[in-house]
């Protein structure tokens, strides 16, 4: 079967011999420059180059102008990309998806990290990928290069891990040539300078402050500090202002020279791989390529690395350990070290061992435990990051979501546990299974949909240098079944063997052992001894008694691939073939991307009562419970590559979405909707999915960024309902009151849908029918939930307390609300802030060193235009006011830059913009999602990108000048809303707040504060109802 399904799936490219998915018109070529300079190419021709279709007269005279001012460019645009958005009630206003054509890019994979840093200066490898572009001989003003990315429409990224460190962009391919010779100048010669190490230390020890009250970073830190003396897992891979600036400083160590030393032993010709992809011939990026990464320094390889393959781990590896969480939660994970597996990724044994183990069907561990009602969630295999998946070790790990049951019962889930294990030890690998993963596998390869051209560059230069070149594209496809190498996998897998590890405060609290504390991040935890009853040996047949079982056959692999034939007349938009009382039903066969694929969206609106915030917890729960009904039965279609999400909106109205292959699609369908419609749950689930939802609160907002967030959403709209209100409320919520919310839901409900892909007019009206005959219909017309609040002129400012006791970083967000949008308003605005991008970063990160963490957004939020401007920084340094002064003046410097704009320069940033919304959907998924949030937000305005182009044609840089100057700088008529958040400093109390009411801190008399945020929204007006699409 498995070779049926190689020759039905993969082709051989014909220039390089790489194995691709013989949907991927793209092709490749692997060279190799004379100095060792390694180079995948990707030429990507499949849609027109004709890329100045829409503007063909503007092209010569702007890159004209590109080329005479790329050398005198010296300001610098954020690295970071910045999306924040709210799915339910706000988006971003820069869509990025259009008609015309794809973006170039390029990733440079550099085989080094941080297991290689120096002992005497841990995290130098991520203090270079900082400064490394932040000038060159060439091009020596600081962060040229990104200027002239965020000019042209384009991005660039960097990061640094433990085996590599990585640098990708991305932009228009008409200046990709420019981009790369520009890119190429900061590894070919690179200035290094003092001024700018010193400037990127503080983001490094920022990012490094920030991730430490983050719990993976913490739980990551935690393990290593187990890793044997002298090992490269050992080493702080972080850095900050300690490692980085005072003990060198102390020692007479010179940063500039270590990283001198560290470049030019590293960052050699051999030592790197550049995947580029464009719409370009082979033979021209090739050209390019060779010509301009030519002069990469070439030296002869000889790191002197350690080869290490035996375990990394000390003995205190293998202990039980209860760690003091940030977030409140109780997981019991179970870790293994493994040899590193990457040579067998044709066999995928981690994820075929993983796959039984974390199967959450009928018969599985999870759907045991859950119906004991010990545990909500398993997971199980590798998250195939570089700290668990690397050259010293592949671990496996076992992660579950304990109930108040389970962590009593820690006895019983960790027997169930190794009872399962042995289960699979004594039955071996089940071949039926690994060929129905394969299946899944080849079927998903097949018929892959398009990614972004920065994320195929990216995914192949991490793959590069450990995999041979013909299976770079087709890596984990279960080529082989091997059942020896499944079960040497398997042996490994003992208690004896392995971590355990609790992460829990009320364990915590409870255990009577001392405080320890890892050392970079202070993570607290206790060491208690592993008991004997955990490393017995179980006997599977007496403890499950035949409850357990592997997955049944999966009935929801598709078999039929057929795509439907083209209509004579298409359609570019969805249209609507049901408009009742009842219902709306929007369709659009799928004539671009030709897949055997669908998505079906619903969204259910109650028209018989008026939600309150009990109602919204009971509809949260509700959709918790049925996940965890759903799971025995839904599972399998996962397994399937089908896929399923149901969400309460803010406004109380509840989406469905199903997506996949279409062959099993309809019932998937009617599986979710008939027991949704249907749903019945006991006591004892009800109270342990309230009580993970109500630590699912807390968790939220104790996050100063969420709790920012909500706030200010909080605000804007009259009915909204935060994390903080509904964990205060739903101690309160029975299982009567989920039950009855539901039924007077279901009463009475309107049904807008959206059904797009390979399905037939005539299914796409039956499966709707379907699921319209399950509840009563209701007219629904109203546009209450659409109202958002008018800001009084001035400046208002909520500055409260973070509720987390560990949190060292204070957010600021300013929010500038300019009213209601129109189509060429919404224009000016995704101009401004495209314009501010650059040099807010440049100004408030890069020069001031104020937070790691500098953006800004355009933002619609129910057809009302807001500009938002954010800063994340640490609180020991900074406060509120001298933040939101910085913000300020920064406005006002802007301000004289927009009045200064010449021509040229509006004219690129005019053109930037229209390229970005000029390329084209990547996937099915892609546009399904801008249709449905035309639908959601009911402008159903289908062709805005198109009116967007056009407008943004008319706009001229007077008209724009006008109105940038106007919202920004008439102070006293601005509606400006400034949301701080308030972190805490080394030596603060740490106890969260118990009462869980806001704390209201700071006054200036300058400023009109908020003290009762429910008694200024009283004041508040609401702006009419405004639909954008004109």
């Amino acid at each position: 079967m498995i070779g049926t399904a190689f020759d039905e799936c993969l082709t051989k490219d014909a220039n390089s011999g790489i194995f691709k998915s013989v949907s991927d018109k793209k092709n490749y070529k692997r060279i190799q420059l004379q100095n060792g300079f390694h180079a995948l190419l990707v030429s990507d021709t499949n849609r027109s180059q004709e890329v100045n279709k829409l503007f063909p007269s503007k092209k010569s005279f702007i890159e004209n102008q590109y080329t005479k001012k790329l050398s005198s460019l010296n300001e610098h645009v954020s690295s970071d990309e910045d999306s924040i958005s709210e799915s339910d009630s706000e988006s971003d206003v820069d869509s990025e998806c259009g008609t015309d054509e794809k973006l170039a890019a390029a990733c440079l994979y550099v085989n080094v990290g941080s297991f290689n840093d120096p002992d005497t200066v841990p995290g130098l490898a991520h203090l270079l990928e900082h400064v490394i572009t932040m000038g060159s001989e060439e091009y020596p003003q600081e962060n040229a290069f990104d200027m002239f990315l965020n000019n042209n429409g384009g991005y660039s990224n960097a990061c640094t891990s433990y085996e590599y460190t990585l640098f990708e962009f991305e932009i228009p391919n008409e200046f990709f040539k420019q981009s790369l010779q520009m890119f190429a100048s900061y590894f070919i010669a690179p200035l290094l300078k003092e001024t700018s190490i010193e400037k990127e230390i503080k983001p490094v020890d920022t990012e490094f402050v920030e991730s430490s009250s983050d719990q993976p970073s913490r739980m990551e830190m935690f393990f290593t500090a187990f890793a044997k003396d002298g090992h490269p897992l050992k080493k702080f891979s972080w850095g900050n202002k300690k490692t980085l600036q005072d003990i060198p400083a102390k020692k007479g160590i010179n940063i500039r020279g270590k990283l001198i030393e560290f470049y030019n032993k590293y960052y050699v010709a051999e030592n790197m791989v550049l995947v580029v992809q464009a719409e370009e011939s082979l033979q021209t990026l090739e050209s390019w390529v060779t010509q301009i990464f030519k002069d990469i320094p070439q030296k002869n390889l000889n790191f002197d690395e350690k080869n290490i393959k035996s375990s990394p781990f000390s003995e205190k590896f293998f202990k039980y350990y209860i760690v003091k969480p940030i977030e409140q939660t109780n997981k019991l994970i179970i870790t293994w070290w493994l040899p590193s597996m990457r040579k067998h990724y044709k066999i995928n044994p981690i994820s075929h061992i993983g796959g039984l183990i974390g199967h959450e069907g009928k018969g599985s561990l999870l759907s045991f435990l859950r119906r004991k009602g010990l545990a909500i969630e398993l997971e199980s295999g590798n998250s195939g990051d570089d700290f668990e998946e690397n050259k010293y070790q592949s671990l496996f790990t076992i992660t579950i979501d304990l109930t108040d049951e389970g962590l009593n019962k820690l006895d019983e889930v960790v027997k169930y546990v190794f009872a399962f294990i042995e289960l699979l030890r004594k039955n071996g690998p089940q071949k039926y299974f690994f060929e129905e993963e394969s299946q899944t596998a080849f079927n998903s390869f097949r018929f892959r949909e398009e990614i972004s051209s920065s994320d195929s560059t990216k995914k192949l230069a991490l793959r590069y240098f450990h995999y041979p070149i013909e299976d770079i594209l087709a890596v984990n496809l279960f080529y082989i079944y091997d059942e020896k190498v499944i079960r040497n996998c398997l042996q490994l897998l003992t208690s004896k063997k392995a971590n355990f590890t609790l992460l829990s405060g009320l364990a915590f609290e409870k255990s009577s052992k001392p405080v320890q504390k890892e050392h970079w991040m202070k993570t607290e935890y206790k060491t208690e001894v592993i008991p004997d009853r955990w490393v017995q040996d179980f006997d599977p047949s007496l403890v499950f008694n035949g409850e357990v079982q592997f997955p049944e056959s999966n009935p929801f692999i598709a078999t039929d691939f057929t795509i439907l034939k083209m209509d004579k007349t298409s359609n570019n938009y969805p249209l609507a073939i049901i408009q009742n009382e009842d219902c709306m039903l929007w369709y659009k066969k799928d004539e671009t991307f030709l897949s055997p694929k669908a998505t079906i969206l619903f969204c259910l609106t109650p028209t018989a009562i008026e939600l309150t915030i009990r109602h919204h917890i009971c509809l949260d729960l509700f959709v918790e419970i049925l996940k965890q009904v759903l799971k025995d039965d839904v599972y399998p279609a996962y397994c399937a590559d089908l896929g399923y999400s149901v969400t309460v909106m803010s406004n109380s109205k509840l989406h469905f979405k199903f997506y996949g292959f279409n062959h099993k699609l309809p019932n998937l369908v009617n599986l979710v909707m008939k027991r949704a419609v249907n749903c019945s749950f006991d006591k004892q689930m009800f109270e342990n999915i309230k009580t993970d939802l109500s630590r699912n609160y807390y968790n939220h907002f104790i996050s100063s960024k969420e709790l920012s967030e909500s706030l200010r959403m909080s605000i804007l709209k009259p009915k909204y309902f935060t994390s903080l209100e509904k964990f205060k409320e739903i101690a309160t919520i029975t299982q009567e009151d989920v039950l009855e919310t539901v039924k007077l839901f279901f009463r009475s409900v309107y049904n807008e849908c959206l059904i797009q892909g390979n399905i037939s007019e005539t299914e796409a009206v039956t499966i709707v029918n379907n699921v319209v005959s399950l509840f009563k219909g209701g007219h629904y017309s109203s546009t209450r939930d659409l109202l958002i609040n008018e800001l009084p002129k001035g400046e208002s400012v909520l500055r409260v307390k973070t509720f987390n006791p560990e949190e060292r970083h204070s957010v600021l967000i300013n929010y500038y609300q300019i009213g209601s949008l129109d189509i060429k308003t919404n224009c000016l605005i995704e101009l401004l802030s495209v314009a501010m991008e650059e040099p807010l970063f440049d100004t408030l990160r890069t020069q001031q060193g104020l937070g790691y963490e500098v953006s800004n957004s355009p933002l619609d939020t129910n057809g009302i235009g807001g500009l938002k401007i954010t800063v994340v920084y640490e609180t020991k340094k900074y406060d509120c006011d001298f933040i939101d002064e910085k913000v300020e003046n920064f406005i006002k410097q802007f301000g004289q830059k927009i009045e200064q704009m010449s021509k040229e320069q509006f004219a690129n940033l005019v053109r930037s913009r229209i390229k970005c919304k000029s390329v084209p959907d990547l996937s099915l998924m892609e546009e399904v999602s801008r249709n449905w949030n035309e639908i959601v937000s009911q402008n159903h305005c289908f062709d805005r990108l198109k009116k967007e182009v056009t407008c943004l044609e008319t706009i001229s840089l007077s008209e724009f000048q006008r109105w940038s100057l106007h919202q920004m700088l008439q102070f006293p008529s601005r509606r400006k809303l400034s949301i701080q958040i308030v972190g805490n400093e080394a030596g603060e109390a740490k106890e969260t707040l118990s009462n869980y009411n806001l704390q209201f801190t700071g006054y200036n008399s300058k400023q009109y504060f908020i003290r009762n945020v429910d008694a200024f929204k009283k004041t508040l007006k609401t702006f009419p109802v405004t639909f954008v699409r004109q």
